[in-house]
């Protein structure tokens, strides 16, 4: 009885060091993600988990707040979310683009002008 008790709880803690394995290593992309939100200024950098499993990268700088979630197995962004702050109550409801100065027109069509 003690025997096949032990064994029990020695495959049980080499079953959860096993799937905590996974876990703890990052991906490639998640580290340049990482390291491209540092060198864009952002300071707070929190790299978690979400319930499915996901890697959740919550970055924050002066400015804005920014939230990425990615695929850790396949490392393709599946959301990318930025959120101005203002020294309100809370962040601008605003949409904002980070590629664009806010000058100018967008044309986001695909037809040509003739």
């Amino acid at each position: 009885m003690e025997s096949a008790k032990m064994g029990r709880i020695i495959a049980t803690v080499i079953l959860t060091a096993c799937l905590l394995s996974g876990q703890a290593v990052a991906s490639p992309n998640q580290e340049r993600i990482v390291a491209q939100l540092a060198e864009q200024g952002f300071t707070r950098i929190e790299v978690t988990r979400t319930l499915l499993g996901r890697t959740r990268i919550l970055a924050i700088n002066e400015g804005f707040l920014r939230e990425i979630v990615l695929n850790p197995r396949t490392g393709v962004i599946l959301r990318d979310f930025w959120r101005e702050l203002d020294g309100n109550d809370g962040p601008d409801s605003s949409i904002l683009d980070p590629g664009n100065s806010g000058s100018g027109s967008s044309n986001s069509g695909s037809g040509s002008s003739n």
